[in-house]
């Protein structure tokens, strides 16, 4: 029997399908929050231009507004995206292969351009809590579900690790120091080797 195809998201593929909207979430991918006028200023846009594609994201539920900030006479609208609203999940299965290739690339060069950044800042190595791990496995079709099965759980734990954090600096009125977490499985393009199995020589710091 063959596998049955997600539905599409309309929604999302509309997010999705214009490259300022695909840039703002390349900006928010870290999970800060953000205001329209600094998306604004990350992508280059006007403000108005930039508030009505962060509308479109928002209605999409890729992002969400988290908060209210008084600016004068009116109010700051704060966004955060969405854990799991991109990547993985029926949501993004139901998104057309050439669409995910334009998300997939923006997430991974803001992947990059951080961890550069913070290694010629200087703190990308600096601390005990950084962390760096890649490895080869090989699995099965089972296999598979079962490593998208845990990403998917690990993002979850993560999330909460975030809000439990946020809530005890605010207890305390402390600032805490931001961490960006990559998390991805991917296909090689060349068949595994003959020494895939071996992870005792993976790199980590």
């Amino acid at each position: 029997m063959s596998e049955k195809q997600p539905e599409l998201d309309a929604n999302l593929i509309k997010a999705l399908g214009h490259p300022v909207r695909v840039r703002i979430l390349e900006v928010m991918q870290g999970g800060s929050e953000k205001s329209n006028k600094e998306l604004s200023a990350a992508v280059g846009e006007t403000v108005s231009l930039t508030a009505y594609h962060v509308k479109v994201l928002e209605e999409a539920k890729c992002i969400q507004l988290v908060r209210l900030h008084p600016v004068g006479g009116s109010e700051a609208k704060y966004y955060r995206i969405i854990p799991g609203a991109l990547f993985g999940g029926r949501r993004w299965k139901g998104i057309p292969p050439s669409l995910r290739r334009s998300v997939s690339g923006a997430a991974i060069e803001s992947f990059l351009n951080r961890a550069i950044d913070s290694l010629e800042d200087g703190k990308f190595d600096t601390k005990d809590s950084t962390a760096l791990d890649c490895f080869t496995i090989v699995t099965d079709q089972v296999g598979r579900a079962q490593v998208f099965d845990t990403l998917g759980e690990l993002s979850t734990r993560l999330e909460d690790i975030h809000k439990q954090s946020l809530q005890r600096l605010k207890a305390l009125e402390e600032s805490g120091s931001a961490m960006f977490i990559g998390i991805s499985g991917f296909e090689l393009a060349d068949e595994p080797d003959d020494n895939c199995e071996e992870l005792d020589d993976r790199p980590s710091a």
